[in-house]
Order: structure tokens, then C-alpha cells, then sequence
């Protein structure tokens, strides 16, 4: 019985398995822990993990109406793109979160439209403290997404931490001048 649980933290590494049909399987597990306070899930080389799972991953995280700490990594999975993080995105708006982070590494179909979403749900003044965000700098990100972190994290006036991890800056034009 997790009728209790306050935390989860599950990590799926090379887990060719895990396509969009079973995170609706984790998700609906999910839905019930609703005294859960911190949630840490960790995907890396998860090829079939894709938008659909990210919309059933948004839809469980809905339910959990006491979550505080929020950890997501999407290492290596070659379909998450803009459209599954941007559910993703526009649904920490409704939580109670202190605690975001947010990894998408190696991520290729992620582009500034993922960082504008999240200047959009930062400016709406959440009440976030702390904050990691990592992510490979490709060709799909330019100084404009960048522009759009530094304008949202302007607007989270409880933040005591941030964190921000972003490899490969040699493809932004302008910063290494």
C-alpha cells in the first residue's frame, strides 16, 4: 500500500521497452499517489518514448495536487520534441512546485519554442526556489531561447537557486566573441 508515499524517484536507463503504452501504465500509477510531495523521473536512451507519453506523464502530474519537488530528465530520447514538452510545460503552471528540474540532453527535436513556454509559465510568478535546467545547445536552439530563460527567471521572484547547464554553446552565434 503507497497510499502514504511522499516520494518517487524512478530511473529508466536503456529501456527500449518503455514506448508511449507503457508510461500510460506508470502515469495511471502515478495518479494515485496524490500525497506524493517529490517526484523524480529519469529517462535516458528511451527510444520510444514520445509525445503521447509526455501528454499521459502531464495528465498524471495534474493529480498530484500537493507536489513540490518536480525532477524530469529525457536524456538521449530522440522523440521528445516541442509538442510533448510543451504539455509538460504549461502543466507545472498548476502546481504548488518549490523545486523544478529539467533535463532534456541530447534531445535534438528541441527548439526555442520549448524555452519560450517556459518564460510563458515562469512569468506567471510561480512560486518556485529552485531551479536546474540542462540541455545540449543544437542547432534547433538559438540565442533567442536563451533570451527567453534569462527573461522568465526574472520573474520568479521566491528563486534562491538556479542552476543552468547547457553544452555545446559554441553553436550560439555571439556568446563565444
Amino acid at each position: 500500500n503507497f497510499s502514504e508515499l511522499k516520494e518517487l524517484r524512478l530511473v529508466f536507463h536503456l529501456a527500449d521497452f518503455l514506448g508511449d503504452d507503457k508510461i500510460a501504465f506508470l502515469t495511471t500509477a502515478i495518479e494515485s499517489l496524490t500525497t506524493l510531495c517529490s517526484l523524480s523521473l529519469k529517462f535516458e536512451y528511451c527510444d520510444w518514448l514520445g509525445d503521447l507519453g509526455l501528454e499521459y506523464l502531464n495528465s498524471a502530474l495534474q493529480s498530484l495536487r500537493n507536489l513540490e519537488t518536480l525532477k524530469l530528465q529525457f536524456n538521449y530520447c530522440e522523440l521528445v520534441n516541442d509538442k510533448g514538452m510543451k504539455g509538460i510545460i504549461q502543466g507545472i503552471g498548476n502546481l504548488p512546485l518549490k523545486e523544478f528540474q529539467l533535463g532534456f540532453e541530447n534531445c535534438n527535436s528541441i527548439t526555442d519554442e520549448s524555452f519560450r513556454k517556459l518564460r510563458d509559465i515562469f512569468s506567471r510568478g510561480m512560486p518556485l526556489e529552485r531551479v536546474h535546467l540542462a540541455c545540449n545547445i543544437s542547432s534547433t536552439i538559438s540565442e533567442a531561447g536563451i533570451n527567453y530563460l534569462v527573461e522568465g527567471f526574472q520573474n520568479l521572484t521566491k528563486l534562491k537557486f538556479l542552476r543552468l547547464k547547457l553544452s555545446n554553446c559554441s553553436l550560439l552565434k555571439g556568446l563565444n566573441d
